[in-house]
C-alpha cells in the first residue's frame, strides 16, 4: 500500500490497484495476503486483483475484497509467474476460455451489482495463441458477461517479460471489444517508461487509459508527467501521432525539485514502517536503490544509492539522504 499511496499523492493516478491476492489467502486471515490487501482513504479509488481458478474460492474472495475496501474487483489472467500458473491462475486461464468463462460468470454473480469486475490478461500462453488471437476472444465474451474494463499486457506468457511490448496486439483487443461493447474502456500495458510512452500507446491501439506498473518505481512522478501531458496535447490541439510535436511538449514546471525527490524516498521509506516494519522498508531500499535514486540528480548519486543498500538502520538510512540533501556528491 505504501507505494500506492506515495504515487498517488505525487499526482496522475485515477485508479490503484492492489499486487495479486491470493483469495484463500484473504479468506483464511493469512498475514501475508492481508498486508498486501491492506488500503485507506489515501488509496481510493483502489481496485484488489485476485488470481486463482476455483469459481466458488474466487468468488468469496471477490466479496471479501469488496467487504474490506475495494471499489474495483479484478481477476488476473496474465499473470505469467509459474507459481501461479501452476495452480492454473493468471494467464493458464487463457488456455481454457470456456471454463474461464464459467468461472468469471459465477464470480460476477455473487458480487454487488454496483461494483465493477474487471480482467487483466496478456496475448495468449505462446506465439501461436497470439496469432489466434485468442486474447480477442476472451475479452470480448467476457464483456458479454459483464466485464466492466479490461487490462491487456502487450507480451504472451511465454515471453514473460522478455521482447518488445506488441501495440498491435493491443490493439487487435481494443477493436474487438470496440466492435461489440464500444462503452467498456481498454487498459494498455507494457514498457511505459515515460508520459510520451502513454500518448503513443493510446494513440497506436486506440485503449482508454494506460496502466504503470514496473516503470513507476524509476520514476514515480510518471503518472503526473502522462497526466499533464495528454492535457496539454488536447489543449494545444497537437496530433498524438506526431512523435516529435508530442515530444517537444515542455513539462519543466511540473519537474520536482530534488527536495522533492530527497521527500519522496523519506515518505515512502516511513510509509513501510507505518504499514508493514523495518527491516522490510530497509530490505526493499537494498533491493531498488538503483531504481528508486534513478531520478535523483539525474542518476548520479552513486554515494546515495550506495548507502541506500548499505544502511543497517533506520537512522542510519535516513541520515544518509539528509546528508545527501545537504553536500551532495562532496
Amino acid at each position: 500500500m505504501a507505494w500506492r499511496i506515495t504515487c498517488r499523492e505525487l499526482g496522475g493516478v485515477g485508479l490503484a490497484c492492489t499486487d495479486l491476492l491470493s483469495p484463500q489467502g484473504l479468506l483464511i486471515s493469512q498475514e501475508t495476503s492481508h498486508r498486501i490487501a491492506m488500503t485507506n482513504e489515501l488509496d481510493r479509488p483502489v481496485c484488489m486483483q485476485l488470481y486463482g481458478s476455483d469459481p466458488e474460492i474466487l468468488a468469496k474472495g471477490a466479496q471479501w475484497c469488496v467487504d474490506n475496501g475495494a471499489q474495483v474487483v479484478d481477476i488476473n489472467m496474465g499473470c505469467p509467474v509459474d507459481k501461479i500458473t501452476k495452480k492454473d491462475g493468471g494467464s493458464k486461464l487463457m488456455c481454457d476460455v470456456d471454463r474461464t468463462f464459467d468461472m468469471f460468470e459465477q464470480v460476477r454473480a455473487a458480487m454487488p451489482g454496483h461494483v465493477p469486475l474487471t480482467a487483466k490478461m496478456r496475448l495468449g500462453w505462446d506465439h501461436q495463441a497470439k496469432l489466434d488471437d485468442v486474447a480477442s476472444t476472451l475479452a470480448v465474451g467476457l464483456c458479454e458477461r459483464g466485464a466492466a474494463m479490461i487490462t491487456v499486457h502487450g507480451r504472451t506468457t511465454k515471453q514473460k517479460f522478455k521482447g518488445a511490448c506488441d501495440l498491435d496486439g493491443i490493439k487487435r483487443v481494443a477493436d474487438s471489444i470496440r466492435a461489440h461493447n464500444p462503452s467498456i474502456p481498454v487498459i494498455g500495458n507494457g514498457d511505459i517508461k515515460s508520459a510520451d510512452d502513454v500518448i503513443a500507446m493510446m494513440h497506436h491501439t486506440g485503449c482508454a487509459g494506460v496502466m504503470i506498473g514496473r516503470g513507476s518505481f524509476a520514476n514515480p512522478w510518471l503518472f503526473r508527467y502522462a497526466w499533464a501531458l495528454q492535457q496539454r496535447v488536447i489543449d494545444k490541439g497537437i496530433d498524438p501521432g506526431d512523435a516529435d510535436a508530442v515530444g517537444a511538449i515542455n513539462l519543466n514546471d511540473i519537474h520536482p525539485s530534488e527536495d522533492e525527490k530527497l521527500d519522496m524516498l523519506l515518505g515512502f521509506f516511513d510509509r513501510m514502517i507505518e504499514y508493514r516494519d523495518s527491516h522490510h522498508a530497509r530490505h526493499v531500499f537494498r533491493q531498488k536503490a538503483n531504481m528508486l535514486a534513478k531520478q535523483i540528480n539525474d542518476g548520479h548519486c552513486r554515494p546515495l544509492k550506495n548507502a541506500l543498500r548499505e544502511a543497517t538502520s533506520d537512522d542510519e538510512l535516513r541520515n544518509a539522504i539528509e546528508h545527501w540533501r545537504i553536500h551532495g556528491d562532496n
